[in-house]
């Protein structure tokens, strides 16, 4: 119950912060980090750190952090989920691939460019898996990719990146995906 309350909160949190009631915002945002972070700490005793509702609960807690910008906190947090994930359902499921992209995310807000390289590459590969290459979800992270790839020097990487997946995307005529990524390209 209190898992659910705090994503009540932190629900009504980004909907203040998206009205730019920024004190409502924050207060909220606070709030159902508290609940989460309660409950979190709830299942670690109860249910160890495998339980799929841990997992999620973690991952909730360093999203979160990852909201309010405290990118310390939220690091291991995220390493943590990734281990957990590992542990629980192996490299290659959905949830792992997910955990990875989004620790990636939080190394480049902190400006840590090859270590989210390294997240999202491996991220990215299960993506082109399932869902495939030109499902949206994989197109978008390919571009996080190409923004690291930008980030540490290596142009030619990032229009390799955009590239395959315009060519990909071509071929299996999703010309709106195609668009978006020659617009990255241009």
């Amino acid at each position: 119950v209190l898992y659910d309350l705090a994503l009540v909160d932190v629900e009504r949190g980004k909907a203040a912060r998206d009205a730019n009631n920024d004190a409502d915002a924050d207060r909220l945002l606070r709030s159902g980090l508290d609940q989460l972070r309660a409950s979190y700490e709830g299942l670690l005793a109860a249910v160890g750190p495998f339980a799929p509702r841990t997992i999620t609960a973690a991952s909730e807690v360093a999203a979160q952090l990852n909201r309010l910008n405290d990118f310390t906190e939220a690091e291991p947090l995220y390493r943590d989920t990734v281990a957990a994930l590992r542990t629980r359902f192996g490299d290659d499921h959905f949830r792992t691939r997910l955990a990875l992209v989004n620790f990636g995310r939080l190394q480049q807000k902190q400006s840590k460019h090859t270590e989210a390289i390294d997240l999202l590459e491996e991220g990215l590969a299960g993506y082109r898996k399932d869902p495939g290459p030109v499902s949206a979800d994989t197109v978008v992270i390919t571009r996080f990719l190409a923004e690291s790839y930008e980030a540490v020097g290596q142009p030619g990487g990032a229009i390799d990146l955009l590239e395959r997946s315009y060519d990909e995307c071509v071929q299996a005529g999703n010309e709106r995906l195609a668009r978006s990524n020659a617009a990255r390209l241009a």
